[in-house]
């Protein structure tokens, strides 16, 4: 009892020591009037979103050639098979008659073409003798191919009966599990101009594969053996793994939009993935390792108009000759910044097989260019020009001197002089006075 009240004890006093911490530091913020947030180090990963439905790599649908009664079921809905075993039967009276007619046939077949064996030695010994004609002779000759054509015809019509008395037993073409089944006991199958499917049986569920759709303008970023991530709603806080194995030339229009289907293979040893789940896919484009990153909203911040006359005026009075840094000014008049080009896209529909194409964006500079703010000696806003890399939607890889793990830069206006009535997430998507942010991902 003792020993839960220490722990509770210590538990209480550390989340009291994070709260003050927490509080503390916001405060700092808001009486600086401006919401700060970090540069650091992080893993980046670009992206290609899309998003699929999982499928067995090889499926085989079982039907029937006859057509007939459904008098026994010997497998159900996820029974495995092996193949050459009996899953089904179908009532074979009217066949087994048709058989037993066919061995009558045969048989009537073979005593005709022994009679016209019998009655050709009749006459050619008449013919010898000269007491029969030519005639009567080709005749009796003739009368024996015809016997003997009507064996062979007797013959395959008794094979034929055969074969579709043994198609009334339904066999699995394949081993594996069934998936789906289609018909019950008493029910009618008809076989006309094309076999009814009775099973679905799935080869090998240790094996998938999911078929996304991926837009023509990112379809370029997809290579064969490209390694991939995706959850399942099943098991959302799960990331599973796959490996590109197709991309498939055949495109595919909806609503005006160009689509390609991209094959991705999947282990499921321990068979948590089932057929027909919904995947949120992630084609892993490109990787950073431990680089400098920052939140996007830093580099969505842009200060008031003020502020900019301010910090041109100052630096006119510090170099009145030239004006200050011409580029630096151009940039701190406008406000503007490059943007990340996009790479990852939303997941859009998770329970449709559209696919989804990659937001992009319009850059004021070279590509990668942007600029930073950060708080000068006299906690006044001054840029910090760097360059940008890799996105995944939430961080952004940077680049440029001045830079260091640590380093606070402005990522909002609290209040106070900067003239906002509270903090707000550095991952917003806007702003109290920004510009619209940078789409997810990109390079």
């Amino acid at each position: 009892m003792l020993k839960r009240l220490l722990i509770g004890l210590v538990a209480l006093a550390v989340v009291a020591a994070g709260l003050f911490f927490w509080l503390g530091s916001r405060k700092k913020q808001e009486e600086s009037g401006w919401r700060m947030v970090e540069v650091v180090k992080a893993d980046i990963t670009a992206t290609v979103g899309a998003t699929g439905t999982l499928g067995a790599t090889r499926t085989v649908e079982v039907g029937t050639q006859v057509s007939g009664q459904i008098v026994e079921l010997l497998a159900d809905f996820n029974d495995h098979v092996k193949k050459g075993q009996l899953i089904a039967r179908l009532d074979d009276t009217m066949l087994q008659q048709a058989a037993v007619q066919a061995e009558a046939e045969l048989q009537r077949a073979t005593s005709d073409l022994d009679y016209k064996k019998y009655l050709l030695e009749q006459s050619e010994s008449l013919a010898k003798s000269g007491s029969l004609s030519d005639t009567d002779l080709r005749s009796a000759r003739l009368a024996l191919s015809q016997a003997k054509a009507a064996l062979s015809s007797a013959g395959a019509g008794l094979d034929r009966a055969r074969r579709n008395l043994e198609y009334t037993k339904i066999t699995a073409p394949v081993s594996g599990i069934i998936i789906d089944r289609k018909v019950d006991v008493g029910q009618t199958v008809a076989a006309s101009l094309s076999a009814p499917q009775l099973f679905l049986i799935a080869e090998d569920l240790t094996r998938m594969q999911i078929l996304t759709s991926v837009d023509e303008s990112d379809i370029g970023r997809i290579k064969l053996t490209q390694p991939a991530e995706f959850t399942v709603q099943a098991w959302a806080d799960k990331k599973f793994r796959g490996q590109v194995s197709q991309i498939r030339l055949q495109p595919t229009s909806t609503e005006n939009v160009v689509n390609y289907t991209v094959v991705v293979d999947v282990e499921n040893a321990d068979l948590q993935l089932m057929p027909g789940m919904t995947a949120t896919v992630d084609f892993i484009v490109d990787q950073a390792s431990q680089v400098l990153a920052v939140p996007n909203a830093a580099l969505r911040f842009k200060p008031s108009e003020e502020l900019l006359a301010e910090l041109r005026a100052a630096r006119q009075k510090a170099n009145p000759e030239k004006g200050g840094d011409s580029a630096a000014t151009a940039q701190q008049d406008t406000g503007s910044v490059s943007r990340p080009r996009s790479v990852s896209a939303a997941g859009g529909d998770p329970h449709g097989a559209a696919s989804i194409a990659g937001s992009r964006s319009t850059t004021t500079r070279k590509p990668g260019a942007a600029v930073l703010w950060v708080l000068g000696e006299n906690q006044k806003p001054r840029p910090l020009r760097i360059t940008t890399g890799l996105s995944d939607g939430q961080q952004t890889e940077v680049r440029g001197e001045g830079l260091s793990e640590g380093l606070q830069v402005i990522a909002g206006q609290t209040s106070g002089e900067a003239g906002s009535a509270a903090a707000k997430s550095p991952f917003q998507t806007t702003q109290s006075s920004g510009t619209p942010g940078p789409p997810r991902g990109g390079m």
